[in-house]
């Protein structure tokens, strides 16, 4: 339901909702532009009741809360809302960069989507398009091997804002940057400084802080290490409202398990969440590694089971550019397995192949 305006008069009584909303003193603090958004507050129980601002100008963002305005930007009455008690949808960004990047992005040109996030970090007037961007733009750069650029994206965003909702993310893709580069002690402590945000950046850092560390011993060989840290962490959260990241951490969880020698481990794990609601590049990942580890048993009926993974990846709505290329990999490198295959029938052989030009 939408919020009647009135409420503005008197931004307190909303607390008769069920909703912490009152006037911000931090609204002070304002970002250069504000920028349009749809701002939902959530909703705690049975007796809970949710809102939505449907036309709402954000000022600032961070893990102390949102300020925003309702209707008008010039409004007197600067809200409030703290930090996990709502959900927020920003409008269109102020910076064609920050668009282009996006498109190049989904398209799979990360190396000229790299150039227009750091444009866009550089020249959007909008706190969260400027913080999006060294986010997006350091995630890009850790894929293309450009680590000095992710690390300096992401420090770039810790000095603008050190309490930005991103930063949790931002960290993880530094310790990441940091383990490529051989730096162990610098990523040891990005990802202890991680873990001990989750008090006030919620569970999300904790996921974090627990990838990263698992990730420190993944590449010290440390495989069953790295499951059982992840695997604490994955019984203790709670799957449904941590479904945006739920995801990353099954990932991690399984290569590990995979990694350790347990493949039947990692497919019980794979199998437990990917039909659950979880980001859909993550599900479309979770379906190119049950398809790799089913390829690697190498008999006809894994083979195939495993060219049905791939094809479940390249339709998932959502999937990553790289998720796609992934699961054309897999699924290309199936086919030539089958096509040698003397136990598959030439009819069989020839429908795989003919479904190739579907990736």
């Amino acid at each position: 339901m939408t919020a009647p305006f009135y409420f503005l008069l008197a931004p307190c009584r909303l607390a008769l909702l069920g909703v912490a909303l009152c006037v911000s003193v931090s609204a002070l603090l304002v970002a250069a532009e504000p920028a349009p958004a749809v701002i939902r507050t959530i909703a705690e129980g049975e007796k809970g009741k949710s809102n939505s601002f449907d036309k709402t100008f954000v000022f600032h963002e961070s893990v102390d809360g949102i300020d925003f305005a309702v209707d008008d930007p010039k409004s007197a009455n600067k809200l409030n809302l703290k930090y996990g008690t709502y959900t927020v949808e920003y409008g269109v960004p102020d910076s064609i960069d920050y668009m282009k990047a996006k498109v190049l992005e989904e398209a799979g040109t990360l190396d000229k989507a790299l150039e227009a996030y750091q444009r866009a970090a550089i020249g959007s007037k909008m706190e969260w398009v400027k913080e999006d961007s060294q986010l997006r733009g350091a995630q890009a750069a850790v894929q293309l091997k450009k680590y000095d650029d992710a690390l300096a994206l992401v420090a770039a965003l810790e000095k603008d804002a050190a309490r930005s909702t991103r930063l949790a993310k931002a960290l993880l893709v530094r310790g990441q940057a940091q383990i490529a580069k051989g730096d162990a002690a610098g990523a040891t402590k990005t990802f202890t400084a991680l873990t001990a945000m989750a008090k006030e950046w919620g569970p999300d850092a904790a996921i974090f802080g627990a990838r990263g560390q698992a990730g420190l011993l993944s590449a010290d060989k440390k495989f069953a290490e790295a499951a059982d840290v992840l695997a604490k962490l994955l019984a203790r959260i709670d799957a449904v409202k941590q479904h945006d990241e739920v995801g990353g951490l099954v990932l991690a969880l399984a290569a590990a398990q995979r990694d350790a020698g347990k493949p039947a481990d990692a497919l019980i794990t794979i199998q437990a969440y990917v039909w659950k609601d979880i980001d859909a590049d993550q599900q479309a990942q979770l379906h190119v590694l049950w398809g790799t580890i089913l390829a690697q048993q190498g008999d006809a009926a894994s083979l195939t089971a495993a060219y049905d993974q791939a094809a479940l990846a390249n339709v998932t709505k959502g999937a990553s550019a790289a998720t796609l290329a992934a699961a054309k990999a897999l699924a290309i490198s199936v086919n030539d397995k089958l096509a040698k295959d003397a136990t598959v029938s030439a009819a069989d052989k020839a429908e795989f192949k003919r479904t190739l030009s579907f990736f």
